[in-house]
């Protein structure tokens, strides 16, 4: 039955992967970086985008950007799906060996029924936008559930030998995505797990120390290091994903998180009191004192760190999901362990196998696991409006859609910035320049001058949209969808030759123009 869970798991996050069309916001960044790679066979360490102050870049997904180049170049979009598809499958293969060791070494139930899937299902669910998005931070979910596999297993097994696989996965690691510091923060709680157990923890010091050092083997040397530990003890105040779920802008929002965050809260108490009433000491304390030394400890500090980060910053949900999935997975079972009379197991197993599978053919022959169709996402129009009349210039664009816009436009236009944030910028470009004029604080025109600008590109919803619209006196509003509103300074608009051309709103035109660029260091 097992060989028919995978083949379920597998098919179940084909199809809802797939089914996620959107990509990360700064991925054509990436895909600028990986291409630059491959003609030049340089990595990028400095800015060549922006019109505004950068400092050294030190590209914390350089690695990332190659392979993502890499595989669109060769295999489309398709092959960028499968590659999700393979990131995120290994994942839970991981996920599933963990749960399959933690039974071997500490309980006798062996069993894996397929209905047992449904667990993943549910656990999954909140999370489509962050686990499903094609983004680097794919690759992190793999190694952190292959870290996380050999931790356990040299845990629980004693085979401390194994260990010495982190440090050369770690060479890899860190030079594909930042996110490598999970590692470390996760073999750090498994040293602290040890201490509070009497274990031996000194495998786990070497094997961090270890893995600390193999950091240093990257194109950067030293300062990538120094950057990657300033960039992971930031506060990031005004980015959406280092915010807390529980924030008051978020209040109302990711319900279905929360609903699991309660589920798991619920299922904490379940299992204490049911753990509580099975002790044989008198008085509660006696009892509670009992608990604590019977207690995995280091399962215990995992999930309680990686649930105050949580609390702290949405940047932590996924690693919170994903350490409750092999941890808890038994937990949540042996509450409901009643089972069905065989022939219904089966028959209810079954079921589900051909359900999804039926889903599964279903949406390959429907879909064409194509990207694009992204008119509230990005600014297709106002971009392409650009392109076909030829507008040069200095271009402020929101932070999010830089990424976007500086693929599409370079070498003709340079960027104000975009979501490398640290990496390429001073953070208060964004936090308090960019902030301050969309926002339309006092004397906001003053701060817009600041530095010049020859187009304007802005969400509809934001302050500087309306201002310009009423007090923009250098700027002509050109075009607006339903989304975004593009200004262009009336000096640059009456150079441009004229008629000008409008571009076509037909999403089929953007669908077949999307990954189409002016950077191509071949044509230089």
């Amino acid at each position: 039955m097992d060989i028919i869970f995978f083949i379920t798991l597998f098919l179940y996050i084909f199809v809802v992967g797939a089914c996620t069309t959107f990509l990360d916001y700064d991925f054509f960044a990436r895909m600028i970086v990986g291409k630059t790679f491959f003609q030049t066979g340089d990595v990028l360490k400095y800015d060549f985008l922006s019109y505004s102050h950068t400092h050294p870049w030190y590209d914390h997904e350089w690695g990332a950007s190659i392979i993502f180049y890499f595989v669109h170049d060769h295999f489309g979009d398709l092959g960028l799906q499968i590659l999700k598809l393979i990131c995120l499958g290994t994942a839970f293969v991981f996920f599933v060996l963990i749960i399959k060791l933690r039974r071997k070494i500490l309980s006798s139930n062996k069993e894996f029924p397929i209905f047992n899937f449904l667990f993943f299902f549910v656990m999954l669910q909140p999370l489509g936008d962050l686990i499903f998005s094609l983004r680097c931070h794919h690759f992190t979910f793999m190694f952190f559930a292959i870290w996380l596999y050999v931790l356990e297993k040299a845990r629980l097994e004693k085979n401390y030998r194994i260990l010495w696989v982190l440090p050369l996965l770690m060479v890899i690691w860190s030079n594909i995505h930042g996110g490598c510091f999970m590692g470390l923060g996760i073999t750090g709680l498994y040293i602290i797990g040890a201490i509070l157990d009497k274990k031996p923890f000194a495998p786990f010091i070497y094997t961090f120390l270890a893995s600390f050092g193999a950091m240093f083997i990257n194109p950067y040397g030293v300062d990538y290091v120094k950057f990657l530990i300033k960039a992971t003890t930031m506060t990031r105040p005004n980015i959406v994903e280092w915010q807390s779920p529980f924030s008051k802008h978020f209040i109302t929002k990711m319900l279905k998180f929360k609903a699991i965050i309660l589920a798991f809260l619920i299922l904490c108490v379940v299992r204490f009191k049911k753990t509580i009433s099975l002790s044989s000491q008198e008085n509660f304390v006696s009892k509670v004192k009992e608990v604590w030394k019977n207690i995995d400890k280091t399962k215990f500090i995992l999930i309680l760190v990686l649930f105050l980060l949580t609390l702290k910053s949405m940047r932590f949900i996924t690693y919170f999901v994903f350490i409750l999935i092999p941890f808890c997975y038994d937990d949540f079972y042996t509450i409901f362990s009643k089972q069905l009379k065989p022939k219904w197991n089966k028959l209810k197993e079954m079921i589900i196998f051909w359900f999804i599978l039926t889903v599964f053919l279903l949406n390959v022959i429907v879909k064409d696991f194509k990207y694009g169709n992204w008119h509230a996402v990005f600014p297709l129009t106002e971009i392409e409006y650009l392109i076909e009349n030829n507008v040069k210039g200095n271009i402020f664009v929101p932070f999010e859609i830089g990424s976007y816009a500086s693929y599409k436009l370079y070498p003709n236009n340079f960027i104000l910035h975009d979501g490398r944030y640290e990496e390429v910028y001073d953070v208060s470009l964004n936090d308090s320049y960019a902030k301050d004029v969309t926002l339309g604080v006092l004397g906001w025109k003053n701060r817009l001058n600041e530095i010049h600008h020859d187009i304007i590109l802005q969400y509809k919803d934001s302050n500087l949209y309306e201002y310009l619209k009423l007090k923009g006196d250098e700027y002509y509003p050109i075009m607006e969808s339903n989304t975004f509103a593009l200004f262009i300074r009336k000096d640059i608009y009456d150079k441009l030759e004229k008629p000008i051309r409008v571009p076509t709103s037909k999403p089929e035109f953007y669908n077949k123009t999307l990954w189409n660029t002016n950077i191509d260091w071949m044509k230089r």
